[in-house]
C-alpha cells in the first residue's frame, strides 16, 4: 500500500512539474494533436481493412493486397477467415 502512495505522489509531482514547465495550455494541445493522429491512424486501418476485403473478395493475390493496403500476410489470413474466403498466392 505504501508503494503504491508513493507511486501516485510521485506521478502527481511530475504532473505538476510538467504543467508549472510548459504551461497547462501546451499540455492541453499536445493532448488534443495526440487524439487527432491516433483517430486518422485508427481511420486508415479501417480502411485499409475494408480496402482487403474487396480485394480478397475479389480473388487478387496476397502480394498485391499487402502492396495496395500495406498490411501483412498474417493480418490478411485472419481478414480472409474473417470473411470465410482464402488467400490467392
Amino acid at each position: 500500500m505504501l508503494n503504491i502512495t508513493g507511486t501516485l505522489e510521485e506521478y502527481i509531482y511530475n504532473s505538476i512539474k510538467d504543467i508549472s514547465k510548459k504551461g497547462a495550455d501546451s499540455m492541453l494541445q499536445e493532448k488534443i494533436i495526440f487524439r487527432d493522429d491516433r483517430i486518422r491512424a485508427e481511420a486508415k486501418q479501417e480502411k485499409n481493412q475494408e480496402l482487403a476485403e474487396m480485394m480478397i473478395n475479389d480473388k487478387e493475390p496476397v502480394d498485391k493486397i499487402e502492396r495496395y493496403t500495406g498490411l501483412d500476410a498474417t493480418a490478411l489470413k485472419s481478414i480472409a477467415q474473417s470473411i470465410g474466403k482464402t488467400l490467392v498466392i
